[in-house]
């Protein structure tokens, strides 16, 4: 017997209640890793996971790390667009049918459905049910899916699980006597295989035969099947089995049905988990059959002569970015005179456009009189960057034409591999201060409660800015005293990471506390709010300056981006320093995320900066990028 690789609507229950369980999630970023296959990384607080959907039958998440594409295709940029920083917010199944869909709220907000029935399919909505994107257009008798259209769920006759009794099954059965019972079971109930051949095995009844010839056993295989829903309410129990040496079938609960032709071993945790082990190889063996849609050899010198012409502009903006960050001051003080109305000789202005026309040995910049030098210079090197990344698509579609012109399609070729093990703290904000301790950061109010309930021991300091809202710090004594040092760079990292910065403060009040002094409980007859803690005792204060250095760290030859106040230890190898400001968050991102990627290539650190990484180390509010870090 072959391996089952479809899940069945029974299954998709569990996952998706498991899944539910952590929501919030916000949508990272969305891939495309083959026709049928779409990986949604996600995150939320500490919480991190990719949900992967292939549309041959399966949804789970995932805990090995998929290797993306480095060319995003069409729809994943379309699902992208709508989807990324989006929070998923709910989650729901048509009855029993193998439908999920999963609701999106955000800067647009609406469905993705993921169909895992026949061929397959992922339909994105917006807020009306007006299909945006979807993977396969379909145009069949009872319903039709394209953009510009309302999604219509596919029609099911189902009974709703929630509500079968004894009762109401054997008067199911009465009306439909003409149908066998693997059909009516499938069809009508949602129970498919291989629960439905548990029903009929616990009934002693005949899958193929016919109801009306089955009519002594209506009472058993209605009792069998209302035992089989009850345990949808119930935790999941997986179990995997085994042919020889081959795990050969899975389900969400132990099956007697299937233990008696296999050897039945359970497996511990979720479902998700158990699905992620038994499914993950298999589907990366199945989506290498498939073909890649051939694409034909068109507008070959068209591609090319743009793709010179961006490799010539970008390498333009990077010579002017360069000489801009060579001559720093110079070009700030010009900017400066250009805001008050001064310009030296060759340099113009632009009022309505709010721009500084400056000539450079590589040709004319155009600066914004909003930003500052350093500010410019990573504009441009981000214009660079988005350049070359066209020409590198350039490339590879050029290539990817020439090999298919000499060559079958192949297939596609996707790998996973098990994620390296974090450290628990890695989960958090991080540093390791002067004095050679561990400095963690909550993230939000879950991770602050879950830092103090988890993490921190009674020899530990615990930090927190004077005023509400604020993350938790926690430095990891292990029973040693604590240098001056590392007390101030504690009460820096409580002071950044709190309301402070947003209101543009320079300097915060942080108070700290042993660990043993904190308590996520008030006394009896006091109210503590949510996401509060309870001090006891005499407090220390310490004045925390709001400045932040951001970079990457080398660590026994990795490097990792972190934040650190100025002057912790660690080795940062390229990275720079904030401040509060006017620069807006989302903006301050794309110039760091840029610069960052820059300095890391010019220095030839082989590191990959997630802007997702980036943006949960940046606190709530406006930035101003004091200095590069040399």
């Amino acid at each position: 017997m072959s391996a089952r690789l479809k899940m069945a609507g029974i299954e998709l229950r569990f996952v998706l209640r498991e899944l539910e369980e952590l929501l919030p999630l916000r949508v990272e970023k969305v891939y495309q890793m083959a026709d049928s296959l779409f990986s949604f990384k996600l995150g939320g607080g500490a919480r991190r996971g990719e949900l992967i959907a292939w549309l041959g039958g399966a949804l789970y998440l995932s805990g090995y790390d998929w290797v993306k594409p480095k060319t995003p295709t069409p729809l994943a940029m379309g699902l992208r667009k709508r989807l990324k920083g989006a929070r998923i917010v709910e989650v729901e199944q048509l009855k029993l049918e193998r439908v999920a869909s999963l609701r999106y709220e955000g800067d647009y907000s609406g469905w993705v459905h993921v169909e895992l029935f026949g061929r397959g399919n992922l339909v994105l909505t917006d807020e009306e049910g007006v299909i945006v994107q979807l993977a396969r257009p379909l145009k069949v008798r009872a319903r039709e899916l394209k953009r510009g259209v309302r999604y219509e769920y596919p029609p099911s006759d189902s009974v709703d699980p929630d509500g079968v009794d004894v009762g109401a099954l054997m008067r199911e059965m009465a009306a439909h006597r003409d149908s066998e019972l693997w059909r009516f079971l499938t069809f009508r109930i949602g129970i498919g295989p291989p629960y439905a051949e548990e029903v009929a095995f616990s009934a002693g009844a005949d899958l193929r035969s016919k109801l009306g010839e089955q009519e002594d056993l209506w009472k058993r295989i209605a009792c069998a099947s209302t035992d089989l829903m009850a345990k949808l309410s119930g935790p999941a129990e997986p179990t995997l089995y085994k042919e020889g040496d081959v795990y050969v079938d899975f389900s969400a609960f132990p099956l007697r049905v299937l233990a008696e032709r296999y050897e039945a071993e359970r497996f511990g945790g979720q479902l998700n988990a158990a699905l992620d082990a038994y499914l993950t190889s298999r589907i990366v063996e199945e989506v290498a059959k498939e073909r890649r849609p051939a694409t034909p050899p068109e507008g070959l010198r068209k591609q090319m002569e743009l793709k010179t012409k961006y490799e010539e502009e970008a390498a333009r903006l990077r010579a002017m970015a360069d000489e801009i960050f060579t001559k720093l001051a110079e070009v700030e003080s010009v900017l400066l005179e250009a805001r008050k109305g001064r310009l030296a000789e060759g340099i113009r202005l632009d009022r309505g456009r709010g721009v500084v026309i400056l000539r450079l040995s590589a040709g004319e910049a155009e600066l914004d009189l909003r930003l500052s030098a350093a500010e410019n210079a990573s504009r441009l090197y981000a214009k660079a960057k988005k350049l070359e990344q066209k020409a590198a698509r350039i490339e590879e579609i050029l290539k990817d034409l020439e090999s298919r012109l000499t060559r079958p399609e192949p297939g596609y070729e996707v790998q996973v591999r098990r994620r390296k093990r974090r450290a628990w703290y890695e989960r958090f904000r991080w540093f390791p201060s002067s004095g050679g301790m561990l400095v963690v950061a909550g993230l939000d109010a879950s991770t602050n409660r879950e830092l103090v309930r988890r993490y921190m021991e009674p020899s530990d300091l615990f930090f927190h800015v004077d005023m509400p809202g604020g993350a938790v710090v926690i430095v990891k004594t292990g029973g040693a005293e604590v240098d001056e040092a590392t007390l101030r760079e504690a009460a820096c990292y409580a002071a950044s990471y709190s309301r402070a910065w947003r209101e543009g403060l320079s300097q915060a009040d942080v108070f700290y506390v042993r660990g043993e002094q904190v308590s996520t409980h008030a006394p009896p007859g006091m109210f503590l709010p949510k996401g509060s803690f309870y001090i006891v005792g005499k407090r220390g204060y310490l004045r925390g300056e709001l400045r932040l250095e951001i970079g990457l760290m080398e660590r026994k030859g990795e490097y990792e981006l972190i934040s650190r106040p100025p002057g912790a230890g660690g080795n940062l190898v390229v990275g720079y320093e904030i401040a509060p400001g006017d620069l807006p968050k989302d903006r301050a991102t794309t110039v760091l995320i840029e610069s960052l990627r820059d300095a890391a290539r010019k220095r030839g650190v082989p590191a990959e900066i997630e802007v997702e990484d980036l943006q949960r180390l940046l606190p709530s509010g406006g930035v101003r990028i004091v200095a590069p870090i040399s």
